[in-house]
């Protein structure tokens, strides 16, 4: 979602962590991005600058990113035994 609403390129959204980002506030933090390199994925600072930016999140995508957060939370607690 956010690549469509934000204009984000693949790399910044694959260097992405929940640190970079403000659910409340509705916005990311973006200071790095991925790089495929021919033998292995690294992260990299941008750069430029203004790379290292804030975008605010329309409400749409926030809403996905708190819904995709929760699912994820679920996902990582363990199973209840029966």
């Amino acid at each position: 979602m956010p690549a469509v609403t934000t204009g984000m390129r693949r790399g910044g959204i694959l260097a992405l962590r929940w640190k970079d980002v403000d659910l409340a506030g509705g916005r990311l933090s973006i200071s790095q991005s991925v790089e495929e390199t021919r033998s292995v994925l690294r992260f990299k600072q941008p750069k430029m600058a203004k790379g290292r930016r804030m975008i605010t999140l329309p409400p749409i995508t926030t809403e996905a990113v708190v819904a995709h957060h929760a699912a994820q939370a679920r996902e990582q607690r363990p199973a209840k035994l029966a």
